[in-house]
């Protein structure tokens, strides 16, 4: 989930015509996840990557049910 939304983030975010070199991601990333972009702003897509990023963290620190963990991330991205 963190690296689809990352690269999402990545291509929406770019102002360059040659994404794949701009931003280091390879043609098939591009062209899979075009379609994806303006789904969310910048904001919300920075908000999900901290929220992935949080909850990782919880899980690995015992602060968060490795069995809700998913649900919890898609209810506070969606």
């Amino acid at each position: 989930m963190y690296n689809n939304f990352r690269t999402i983030l990545l291509i929406q975010s770019c102002k360059s015509n040659d994404i794949e070199k701009t931003t280091g991601l390879t043609n098939g990333q591009v062209y899979y996840n075009k379609d994806k972009v303006g789904y969310y702003t910048i904001g919300e897509l920075v908000n999900a990557l901290k929220t992935i990023q949080k909850t990782e963290e919880g899980i690995k620190t015992g602060k968060i049910d490795e069995q809700i963990s998913v649900d919890y991330v898609l209810c506070n991205i969606l």
